[in-house]
């Protein structure tokens, strides 16, 4: 019973004052009105608690099964297509362009336009175009001539090579079986030698 004394009864432990509570009101049963000071405080401690123990219960709600809605206060500018005509006729074509003016535009919740005329958001699309220009420019394989030229059937006959690409090297061996056989005709002039 020492460990039961040292229980703090202001705390707000409510299971221990529960138990407490059962186990005094089975003792108390026997023990008839013999009460101290200590069983009445920890007994109004367990009534307090199951009183609100059952008004919590009371007040639980059942969540609402709706969709979680996008807070009215963000613009949804993926469907504005007029907008998205406006931003197209002031340069801004590209849909990499105008996904970064609009997000920005979203995350500063300012008007697109107003965003579009930004320092960062310029030099941000200037760079992007940039770097679009330049993937555009390279060749697509890693040569350093253009596909045209090693894609060309006059290419391969000039070096003398057989490309990897069946259709092309079909035509390249057919060209080569014409060179030949008109080499191996007779010629156009006498020879009188």
């Amino acid at each position: 019973m020492t460990d039961t004394n040292n229980e703090n009864l202001d705390s707000s432990n409510e299971e221990e004052a529960v138990e407490a509570s059962e186990d005094k009101s089975t003792t108390d049963n026997n023990q008839g009105d013999e009460m101290s000071d200590r069983e009445k405080q920890l007994l109004a401690r367990a009534k307090k608690a199951e009183g609100k123990l059952k008004d919590l219960k009371g007040n639980v709600e059942e969540p609402a099964d709706e969709p979680v809605k996008a807070k009215p206060n963000e613009p949804d500018y993926s469907n504005d297509y007029g907008l998205q005509a406006l931003l197209e006729q002031r340069g801004h074509k590209h849909p990499d362009d105008k996904k970064l003016i609009l997000d920005e535009a979203t995350r500063l919740k300012m008007s697109p336009l107003e965003v579009s005329e930004m320092a960062h958001i310029k030099a941000g699309l200037k760079d992007a175009k940039s770097q679009r220009e330049a993937e555009a420019g390279q060749p697509k394989g890693g040569s350093r001539g253009s596909d045209k030229v090693a894609n060309d059937v006059d290419h391969h006959i000039k070096k003398g090579t057989t490309p990897d690409d069946l259709e092309l090297a079909e035509q390249v061996i057919n060209k080569r079986m014409g060179v030949e056989k008109k080499s191996n005709e007779f010629a156009d002039d006498l020879f009188t030698g």
